[in-house]
C-alpha cells in the first residue's frame, strides 16, 4: 500500500503552488497526501520546511516519539525535505519537529483503517463482495480486501491493442513504440494496479519500462510526469455490491496515441 500511495502522492509533488514551496519563517509541517484529520492506512507524505537549507540540518522528526528522521529526504524545492511517515496507529498521532532540543513545530494526524470508513459513515449491509470479477481472486474478508495486483500490458502494433507483457522475458517483435507529449520516446508498455480501499477496488495505470525504479516524490521516469487523471465516482454508488469492471482502461486507451497515456500540459 506504502508504494501504492508513493505512485499518487508524487503527483501532489508536480503542482507546487508559491505559498506552499516559499520559505517560511518558522518551521513548518505539512500532510500531502491527506488531510491531516483524513489520514488512511497507516502512512502519510509530508513536507517540513524550514527558515534556510542550514536550518534543517539539525532537525529531528518523531512520530509518537519514535525518531522517523531517516524518512525524510530534500525535496524538489529549496528549504524542504519531505518523506512517507509509516507506522501511523488508528486514531491520533502526534509528529514532531525538534532541533537542538528544542520543540519547533508539531502536526497532529488522524488515521484511519484503509478498509474505511472515514465521512460515509457505517458500512452498508448486506454487502456482497466481487472482488474476483476484477481478477483479485475471492476476498479476504468482510471488507472486501485482496492482495494487491500488479501487471504489465504492451501494445501490439499487429493486433492494434493491449497483450499481456513478461517482465522477465524478451521484448515481443510487435511491440510498439509512443511519443509522449514531451518528446520521450519509450516503448508502450503499461504497469496496471489492481487492489482494494474502502471495499472497492481501484486500478492505477501508467507508462512504466520493467526493471527501472518506480517514480515516487523523488524519483522521475521519461514515461510519467507526475501528472494524475482520476475518473470520479468509483467505489461511490450506493448499492449492495460493486459493480465488475467496465473495462475503462482499454476504451479509454486505444492507440498508442491515447491521451491517457500522454504526458499531459
Amino acid at each position: 500500500m506504502a508504494k501504492t500511495k508513493l505512485l499518487l502522492q508524487s503527483a501532489l509533488l508536480t503542482v507546487c503552488v508559491s505559498i506552499l514551496c516559499a520559505a517560511p519563517q518558522t518551521f513548518e509541517i505539512r500532510a500531502l497526501s491527506a488531510r491531516p484529520d483524513m489520514v488512511s492506512g497507516g502512512d502519510v507524505l509530508v513536507r517540513v520546511a524550514a527558515p534556510s537549507d542550514a536550518a534543517l540540518k539539525k532537525v529531528r522528526l518523531a512520530l509518537n516519539g519514535a525518531d522517523v528522521t531517516s524518512a525524510f529526504r530534500p525535496a524538489r524545492d529549496q528549504h524542504a525535505v519531505v518523506g512517507l511517515v509509516t507506522g501511523l496507529k488508528q486514531g491520533r498521532n502526534i509528529l514532531e519537529l525538534t532541533r537542538d532540543g528544542s520543540r519547533k513545530a508539531s502536526l497532529e494526524l488522524t488515521n484511519y483503517a484503509i478498509t474505511g470508513p472515514i465521512i460515509s459513515g457505517p458500512h452498508q449491509t448486506p454487502f456482497i463482495c466481487q472482488t474476483e470479477a476484477w481478477g483479485l481472486g475471492a476476498a479476504l474478508d468482510a471488507d472486501c480486501s485482496a492482495k494487491t495486483r500488479v501487471e504489465y500490458l504492451y501494445w501490439s502494433a499487429s493486433a492494434g491493442k493491449f497483450n499481456p507483457f513478461d517482465p522477465a522475458g524478451p521484448r515481443p517483435p510487435d511491440l510498439q513504440q509512443t511519443t509522449t507529449t514531451e518528446g520521450h520516446q519509450v516503448d508502450y508498455i503499461v504497469r496496471k494496479e489492481t487492489g482494494t480501499i474502502n471495499r472497492a477496488v481501484y486500478e492505477i495505470a501508467f507508462l512504466h519500462q520493467p526493471g527501472t525504479p518506480l517514480p515516487d516524490p523523488w524519483t522521475s521516469s521519461p514515461g510519467w510526469n507526475g501528472r494524475l487523471v482520476y475518473t470520479f465516482g468509483g467505489g461511490a454508488r450506493r448499492a449492495i455490491a460493486r459493480p465488475p469492471p467496465r473495462a475503462a482502461f482499454y476504451s479509454t486507451a486505444r492507440s498508442p496515441k491515447a491521451t491517457r497515456w500522454r504526458r499531459p500540459r
